[in-house]
């Protein structure tokens, strides 16, 4: 289980690389400060969580258990980077971890 100041810890990083113009890093510590948050949702369910915060989201979007509304910000979060270094959606990537984020921690 991870804390809620872990997760907080790690998307101020993201955050803090997005205002250096470290995209890489912010997607990184976005994702992972999702994944933790994730894994603790997970768990609250009943559901045992994958090791790692990338696992997680995998398992998320693969067993659908978010509600529907959220599909969109997890499938974002799920993609891989393409040939420029972006990830293709249709928010700006941090956007829909913080919707993710918030879903989670409540």
């Amino acid at each position: 289980m991870y804390t809620t100041e872990q997760i907080e810890q790690e998307w101020h990083a993201a955050m803090s690389a997005e205002k250096q113009g470290n995209a890489g890093k912010a997607r990184v510590c976005a994702r992972r400060a999702v994944g933790w948050a994730g894994s603790n949702w997970l768990a609250g369910q009943g559901i045992a969580p994958k090791i790692s915060a990338m696992s997680n989201l995998r398992l998320l979007a693969e067993r659908n258990l978010l509600p529907t509304p959220l599909q969109p910000a997890l499938s974002q979060l799920n993609r891989q980077v393409n040939l420029d270094h972006d990830v293709p959606g249709e928010q700006p990537f941090l956007d829909s971890a913080r919707t993710l984020l918030d879903y989670f921690l409540g």
